[in-house]
């Protein structure tokens, strides 16, 4: 990763935003096709990032934590969307498709960001190095959230995924977990724990990635 610095930190904005802000649109576009519209019913649901801005959790900790850990790894969260599990037609169901959906819309901006960086050759030759820079970091940002994300500790939606497959009682014992998670994430970070075990992961999408731009 290459040293952060005022253009890259430029660069990374659009990226970081949408990586924090679409996955989180995508969870309320899934409780709805599930049953439960109370974020459409508040005016909370839309492809808007603006709409799921916080300004400190969508910029000022992704930008902080991006700089202290030199563009490895960050964190960030953005304005949770309004979700009433009670509504879902199938609750079980529910819970496990919309834990799912932000790691998958983060795993299509991966995509959409390599899109990106093939587009780049085409561009006048002065805006080729920042474009293909910012698809870059979009799809290592988002390729981040997504394993990120999906880390079975609660109150991550990894931990709600596998949580929907549990019986009551599994499930209670499980979620006993949920106090001390934030703290258990924040260790990991703080340790170095968390680059080992996210970093095959990250790797093996960054050389899909790589792989699909080489055809071009």
């Amino acid at each position: 990763m290459e040293k952060v610095d005022l253009a890259f930190l430029l660069l990374a904005i659009l990226p970081i935003l949408l990586a924090i802000t679409l996955s989180e649109a995508a969870c309320g576009y899934m409780a709805r096709y599930c049953g439960d519209r109370t974020a459409e019913t508040m005016g909370r649901l839309s492809l808007n990032p603006a709409k799921y801005i916080d300004i400190i959790g969508t910029i000022i900790v992704p930008i902080f934590t991006l700089i202290v850990l030199q563009g490895f790894f960050m964190v960030g969260w953005a304005k949770p969307v309004p979700i009433d599990p009670r509504n879902f037609k199938d609750p079980r169901k529910g819970e496990r498709l919309v834990a799912i959906a932000g790691p998958l819309a983060n795993l299509l901006m991966c995509v959409c960001w390599t899109i990106v960086v093939i587009i780049s050759n085409w561009v006048p030759e002065y805006f080729q190095e920042p474009m293909a820079l910012m698809g870059e970091l979009g799809v290592l940002f988002n390729a981040v959230f997504c394993f990120f994300s999906l880390l079975p500790i609660p109150p991550q939606p990894g931990a709600r995924f596998v949580n929907s497959f549990l019986s009551p009682r599994a499930s209670m014992q499980y979620l006993k977990l949920e106090p001390y998670g934030s703290w258990i994430l924040i260790f990991m970070i703080i340790s170095g724990l968390m680059s080992p075990i996210l970093r095959p992961f990250i790797n093996l999408i960054i050389s899909m990635m790589s792989f699909l731009i080489n055809l071009f």
